[in-house]
């Protein structure tokens, strides 16, 4: 019977998916959702591993065709097998940022709706395991060894989630940031396993190809609602511009909006009616599309409240466009003041009671990052002004994401846990 009733609530709510988010509040959901998984579903799976049952290799389950942080993430983790001598099939959890589109030319000869070997990488954070993972039968998990790569934004991990360390045998993490956090509630090993980081693009998509000025200096900025418009903070963004700039007629801030409601852009829009050079892009890009318009900006500007890891800046920092960003958080793990302009900030209280807050459960009000955001208008205007100072930022970043985040670094680490699992 728990079974049935399992199965019909996770076959609504993955077809009904943005009704809830229209109807039911998050805070709700995010409760409603942890109380499901603790009482439906089986975690108890680590520990139990039996390699005699099953062929060598890497079974990687993942959002590889979403347009969002966590998906160019498991796409990452794919290529990096990709190149390594590990065989592997590809297990695509789609929702409806999925676009096929992104699927390097790789993924056709590795994609699958079963596993096939007897190590298990699942690239899918605590808060979405349930929706999707806990329709897939248990023979997916049984005897398998169990890796989890969880990313969160946070110093502290929520007690929540504690019973989420029943799932898998060791835990990745693609910062030192995270690993931290999560290690002081894991009860297994956590590993950091950094994304390597390479950028493809297409020359003709160009700025005339996006609709963008080709004499204006522009600063770039992008997130997902999905991620949090909260943490994310692009209103600190456009405040420092907006304080760098005044209507300026030689630069752009252009905010490049991802899964908002309407009501939520136009309220946007409304606030910055004054300003016509601050632009806003809305349409839906695949990630060559993406990495194209990010290639034809000046400098782009992430001052987040805190991040799991930056993949946008890292991706900017790899084409060898300066960021200006919060030191504070993952970021600084491949980022520091000779590579990138990194903007001061004090720690103050989460006040996000929609992602967040709700998981502490009152227990404890987690802190994060309030930038100091006339030094990121400073930094703003030297950039745009000091061009000496521009090339210096822009020949670190790429220089030191290139070498030490490289799509082989990745592989390098990869292949040595894969080798001592397998040993073990």
């Amino acid at each position: 019977m728990i079974d049935k009733i399992k199965n019909l609530l996770i076959s609504f709510a993955n077809k009904n998916k943005e009704l809830i988010k229209r109807i039911v509040p998050a805070s709700l959901i995010n409760f409603a959702s942890l109380l499901i998984q603790k009482k439906a579903f089986s975690w108890n799976y680590s520990g139990k591993y039996d390699p005699s049952k099953f062929e060598y290799g890497v079974n990687l389950f993942g959002f590889l065709s979403s347009n969002s942080g966590v998906g160019q993430g498991s796409r990452i983790i794919a290529e990096a097998l990709y190149k390594s001598d590990i065989p592997f099939t590809l297990i695509d959890l789609k929702t409806e940022y999925s676009n096929e589109k992104n699927y390097p030319d790789f993924f056709a000869d590795h994609l699958s709706d079963t596993p096939k070997y007897g190590i298990n990488i699942v690239h899918v954070n605590p808060r979405d395991f349930f929706i999707h993972l806990s329709s897939f039968p248990k023979s997916f998990w049984e005897n398998h060894y169990n890796i989890c790569i969880w990313l969160w934004e946070l110093e502290d991990y929520p007690e929540a989630w504690n019973d989420y360390f029943l799932f898998p045998d060791e835990i990745w993490t693609p910062s030192v940031f995270n690993s931290k956090a999560i290690e002081k509630k894991s009860k297994v090993p956590v590993y950091t396993v950094p994304y390597g980081i390479s950028v493809n693009y297409d020359d003709k998509l160009d700025r005339n190809y996006f609709g963008l000025p080709q004499d204006k200096f522009i600063f770039f900025v992008a997130y997902d609602f999905n991620s949090g418009a909260m943490r994310k903070n692009p209103q600190g963004a456009v405040e420092a511009y907006k304080r760098a700039f005044k209507d300026s007629e030689n630069t752009v801030l252009l905010l490049k909006i991802g899964n908002a409601k309407k009501e939520e852009i136009d309220k946007l829009k409304e606030s910055l009616s004054d300003r016509e050079d601050i632009i806003f892009f809305e349409k839906s890009l695949s990630k060559i599309e993406f990495n194209s318009l990010l290639s034809s900006c000046d400098v782009f500007v992430s001052l987040h409240r805190s991040e799991g890891f930056g993949l946008v800046p890292a991706e900017a920092m790899y084409l060898g466009i300066p960021s200006i960003a919060t030191g504070y958080s993952a970021n600084l793990d491949f980022m520091n003041s000779e590579n990138s302009c990194l903007v001061d900030y004090d720690l103050i209280p989460v006040e996000d009671n929609i992602i967040y807050l709700p998981l502490f459960e009152g227990k404890l009000t987690p802190k994060w990052a309030d930038p100091n955001i006339e030094q990121a208008s400073e930094y703003m205007i030297k950039l745009y002004n000091d061009k000496d100072f521009y090339k210096k930022i822009s020949e670190n970043a790429q220089k030191s994401i290139r070498e030490n985040f490289s799509i082989e670094n990745t592989v390098l680490k990869i292949n040595v846990r894969y080798d001592e699992i397998i040993k073990k």
